[in-house]
């Protein structure tokens, strides 16, 4: 069989007569294809053409999610394990131009083209590092997810919070810029797909619900143990944003003002939030009173909101009277911020909401913009 005819019949068996610009882990090649692949390409570089290259990039891609373990990421292995022996740097123009036929964007740094890079990236995540619940890329994938959950809208790219979790790698041969734009696409995934993602199996509401979703999941889900991976990271997902939601929180900033570059901090309640996870915070047992008062206590006290009990089975209270979010300046925005619960008495020992304790000594990080700019972290 000819690299052409083999190109040609894996195309239209995804009803394409030429390729679409999707990520080359999207055509879903198959255990089966990649096999007559390797054969189909295996054989002496004199008889290499453009039409075998066509083929190669996508073996290449699929070299890299079939068989990849974690181990130096070289040329060498990959052209051995289809019997080629040319110089590797006489088949860069032969790649690129297949990766226009196939739309491909190559991986760029500002001096050079990234190839193995940009095989890495359209191959997705290897099946050899996908393991179980305490495998390195496991834990690594759950930590740029949650640290993405944190601090997501703070960054244009989620690969600057991947590379911040690159020590949870290994081995240290994994911590590369073609991996850490492969968590950051799959974290990037999850969080859209999460909403959708219902029911004991989330898989079947993302087929009914979202059918194109398996074009953006660089995984292979014909795998048991990358399945289980995207269950586990959607649930983590899930529980993520529902704690989100019922957390207090307080957003700091310099906002610029009638008298100059301002700091600011607003103190935000949910607008519900269970007695289950209240009574938790506050550190108290039994039942709660039905109405509670919100007082900030950050050099003064300020009443914030009142949350009443809901009634509804689920033990949840529901914010009522008065504003549900505050703002402090200056020396009040940088110190600690408490809120106190008070029906009659106090309630507990109070609560520092995320991101309410006391900033230290300079220097503090904030995202630029020309009007408002959100504090990232001391």
């Amino acid at each position: 069989m000819t690299a052409a005819f083999w190109i040609t019949s894996f195309l239209k068996s995804r009803k394409l007569d030429l390729p679409d610009g999707r990520p080359l882990y999207a055509y879903r090649c198959t255990a089966e294809e990649f096999d007559s692949l390797t054969d189909v390409l295996r054989g002496p570089h004199h008889a290499i053409c453009e039409q075998r290259f066509r083929a190669f990039v996508l073996y290449a891609a699929q070299w890299w999610q079939s068989k990849y373990d974690g181990g130096r990421w070289a040329w060498e292995p990959l052209l051995d394990s289809i019997g080629w022996s040319m110089h590797y740097p006489d088949l860069y123009p032969y790649v690129r131009r297949a990766w226009r036929w196939w739309k491909v964007k190559p991986v760029r740094l500002p001096s050079s083209t990234r190839f193995l890079g940009t095989f890495a990236c359209h191959g997705g995540l290897p099946l050899a590092l996908v393991g179980n619940a305490k495998a390195s890329v496991t834990l690594y994938l759950r930590a740029v997810l949650g640290h993405s959950l944190e601090y997501g809208r703070f960054v244009e790219d989620t690969i600057e919070l991947a590379k911040d979790k690159e020590h949870l790698l290994r081995p240290p041969t994994l911590r590369r810029d073609y991996v850490f734009r492969l968590a950051a696409d799959v974290v990037d995934a999850v969080l859209d797909l999460q909403p959708y993602a219902q029911g004991k199996d989330p898989i079947a509401s993302l087929d009914r619900d979202r059918p194109a979703w398996r074009d953006a999941m660089p995984l292979d889900l014909d795998n048991a143990l990358a399945r289980d991976l995207l269950i586990g990271l959607l649930r983590d997902a899930a529980q993520g944003r529902e704690m989100r939601v019922d957390d207090f929180s307080v957003r700091r900033f310099l906002r610029l003002t009638s008298i100059g570059w301002r700091l600011g901090a607003q103190v935000q309640l949910p607008p519900s939030i269970s007695g289950k996870h209240l009574s938790h915070q506050l550190g108290v047992a039994g039942d709660l009173p039905a109405r509670m008062e919100v007082r900030v206590s950050a050099k003064g006290t300020h009443v914030l909101g009142v949350y009443d009990y809901s009634g509804d089975d689920d033990g949840e209270y529901r914010l009522a009277g008065r504003q549900a979010q505050l703002e402090l300046w200056d020396e009040r925005a940088a110190g600690e911020m408490r809120l106190q619960f008070v029906a009659g008495d106090y309630i507990g020992d109070g609560v520092v909401p995320k991101g309410g304790a006391s900033l230290g000594e300079l220097p503090w990080a904030f995202c630029a913009d020309e009007h408002e700019c959100p504090f990232i972290g001391e």
